[in-house]
């Protein structure tokens, strides 16, 4: 009776471990129908991923530009605003040329706390790191990129100021983004003694049977330590 109770204890106790989600479709980039009767939103919220940096004074965030998601998105924007055919077409035609053929855009956001200097996204860079190669990413349209807004956090003596900004970057390049890739941040001020730099990581479940070894091998990298610029 004490044995099988004790097995009985092991189990329950196992069930209540918890469990880690499943990696993301790669059809988010590529797309196909186990995507298809997603939202834009749960799109962007299994493509969204975000980091801490500075000790937490910036918190970042990164999603990555795919064909799926843009389509998905424009199709919600004409249902909801009842565009005709011809100007929901033409809308999704110059997202894809601007942000799809012959390169690979990333946009990214993020806020900052008690350190303005860092608000302007010309402060920031950032590059994709796909199959141990580096391609860095140029800000579409810098001079325009003036989206930052502020908010104040409570703190226990006072309220602080939180800017804003969000901006698209790109690189001339077509980049398989489901086989996983890594995006490298660098800040132009970071306070001490904290790092300028860090990543964010997108693995994605194995397209085919071939890709599984390359996915399990992204994963040991995601532990490794940063190697830096």
């Amino acid at each position: 009776m004490m044995k099988i109770l004790f097995i009985l204890l092991i189990a329950s106790s196992c069930s209540l471990l918890p469990t880690k989600a499943p990696e993301p479709s790669p059809h988010l980039i590529t797309g196909g129908p186990d995507i298809s009767g997603l939202s834009s939103t749960e799109m962007e919220n299994l493509l969204r991923k975000s980091t801490t940096m500075g000790g937490g004074i910036f918190l970042l965030e990164a999603i990555p530009l795919s064909r799926p998601y843009l389509e998905k998105k424009w199709k919600e924007q004409a249902e909801a605003r009842s565009l005709n055919k011809a100007n929901y077409q033409s809308g999704l035609k110059q997202n894809v040329s601007q942000f799809l053929e012959q390169k690979t855009c990333i946009e990214f956001s993020y806020s900052v706390t008690r350190f303005e200097k860092t608000k302007d996204i010309s402060n920031w860079n950032i590059a994709i790191e796909l199959e141990d190669e580096k391609f860095d990413l140029s800000w579409v349209n810098p001079e325009d990129q003036s989206n930052t807004f502020v908010s104040e956090q409570p703190t226990a003596t006072h309220m602080d100021k939180r800017w804003h900004n969000k901006a698209i970057a790109c690189t001339p390049v077509e980049l398989n983004l489901w086989r996983g890739f890594t995006l490298k941040i660098k800040s132009a001020y970071v306070p001490w003694p904290f790092s300028e730099e860090d990543s964010i990581d997108w693995i994605f479940e194995a397209l085919t049977k071939e890709d599984e070894a390359a996915v399990e091998e992204l994963k040991k990298k995601k532990y490794q330590k940063y190697r830096g610029w």
